[in-house]
């Protein structure tokens, strides 16, 4: 098997999306990700990451709605082409016709948009830092790419041994390094600042990962 399929990843979505995994180094995931118009490259720390993922739908939301508007329209329109005269007929039928073909339209990105994901959190706070699209490029190859990630990160965190003070305080940095790049939201990163200064009254070991 090639290894590359074990240490890299790339999928694809709609309207040019992009991202790319790749494992460098033995501690060390290189996310690039973005469209047409933006592009983002980070990196995170296996040594901060659980090993154990968790699973959700994705639903595109925005769409759905949108399409339950539309049909509400159509069928407000058809109603009122049905039962009144006092309307223009033709009106009335033209927009029953544009809504239904819009709703079929949002229906169908909420179809493409919406998918399972496959998320690792970090250790303690359990933000969540990595979505796979499960079936992206194909659910194969997301599997192989996860399994090898999951049996780096449990290697990695094995064999460094880390206390739990030290555990903590590198996760912290790496939060806040992302949070000054972007990655996560501030909310996201105060949230997860109060759940690690819960864990720990004090956490001043200095991390071997960042």
């Amino acid at each position: 098997m090639n290894s590359e399929h074990r240490t890299q990843l790339g999928q694809s979505g709609l309207f040019g999306s992009y991202r790319l995994f790749e494992l460098g180094g033995a501690d060390k995931l290189h996310i690039s990700s973005g469209d047409k118009l933006r592009h983002r490259d980070f990196t995170i720390s296996l040594m901060a990451l659980s090993a154990e993922p968790s699973r959700r739908y994705q639903i595109a939301w925005p769409w759905l709605i949108a399409a339950g508007s539309t049909i509400a329209i159509a069928s407000m329109a058809a109603l009122a082409a049905t039962l009144t005269t006092d309307l223009p007929q033709v009106l009335l039928w033209l927009a029953t016709g544009l809504s239904a073909i819009a709703s079929v339209a949002c229906l169908g990105i909420v179809a493409l948009r919406s998918r399972a994901e496959r998320i690792y959190s970090t250790r303690h706070a359990r933000v969540p830092l990595l979505a796979l699209w499960v079936n992206q490029p194909s659910r194969d190859e997301m599997q192989r790419f996860a399994e090898h990630l999951e049996s780096r990160i449990a290697e990695l965190q094995r064999k460094r041994s880390l206390d739990v003070g030290t555990q903590i305080a590198g996760e912290m940095r790496m939060l806040r390094r992302l949070h000054t790049e972007g990655v996560i939201s501030r909310d996201d990163y105060e949230k997860a600042k109060q759940i690690l200064f819960s864990r720990s009254d004090s956490v001043t070991a200095e991390p071997s990962y960042s």
